[in-house]
């Protein structure tokens, strides 16, 4: 299937899990929205007779902000306003268990969570949070990007180095496969045709473009070839009449 439109891709393409890069700024918004710290909503989805259903899976007693900021405190993380400092997943419930009993929806977002604290590192988590009270339930997962820089022997956010193109081709495979081991109510799994490792807009829209360059430069390709076989083809009526000529002569 050809994507025509990249906000129609993009629209199709998450179904299941989307990630974001934050810098620290974002962090405090996301952690009003992650952990209802409002009940003046600007989100009209958000059901709020449901919100007892919701589920914070983080093991402590702190919150989303003072983790990050002590995290942040134990590692080295650049002095610039455009770090991304936080990466984000939102991960969806599969339409195949939007009927499910409550303990299995429950235990799909507990084990995708000990999937991404495995990936991403169990330290670096700073919330962990399902939302029952939208229209469709969802887990909101953050955690600060971290890798061990060698040559200065210390821990670094970046975001760059965790987040490779090879961790986004491999999270859908790799999710579904560890939930269909470690649930054995969960058979359909999560890929399809429209589960694809781009990260963000602004990269499906480059890839889009990239498309329709292709597209345009096959055109010219295959209008040039059109154009020599039709000269290819005047060009054997002229040698065809020629040696015709020469017989009757």
């Amino acid at each position: 299937m050809l994507y025509w439109s990249w906000k129609t891709f993009f629209e199709e393409a998450f179904l299941m899990a989307h990630l974001k890069k934050n810098t620290r700024g974002a962090v405090p918004g996301l952690a009003v929205h992650f952990e209802r710290k409002t009940d003046h909503h600007t989100n009209k989805e958000i059901d709020v007779s449901k919100t007892y259903l919701n589920q914070d899976l983080m093991t402590d007693d702190s919150d989303m902000i003072s983790r990050f900021n002590n995290h942040l405190n134990d590692v080295y993380c650049m002095k610039r306003d455009d770090v991304k400092a936080l990466a984000t997943w939102i991960v969806t419930l599969p339409e195949e268990l939007t009927e499910a009993p409550y303990e299995q929806q429950s235990a799909f977002f507990e084990a995708t969570t000990n999937f991404l604290n495995d990936r991403y590192g169990q330290e670096n988590a700073v919330a962990a949070v399902v939302h029952y009270d939208e229209t469709t339930p969802h887990l909101h997962y953050a955690f600060v990007p971290v890798v061990f820089d060698v040559k200065k022997s210390r821990y670094k956010v970046s975001a760059k180095e965790v987040l490779t193109r090879h961790d986004l081709q491999t999270f859908h495979e790799d999710l579904d496969q560890h939930l269909k081991k470690v649930l054995p109510f969960y058979e359909q799994g999560i890929l399809n045709n429209k589960t694809l490792p781009f990260e963000n807009v602004a990269e499906i829209k480059k890839y889009n473009d990239q498309f329709n360059a292709l597209k345009t430069e096959l055109a010219d390709i295959e209008d040039n070839i059109r154009a020599k076989q039709a000269v290819l083809k005047i060009t054997d009526q002229a040698l065809t009449e020629g040696r015709l000529s020469r017989k009757t002569n």
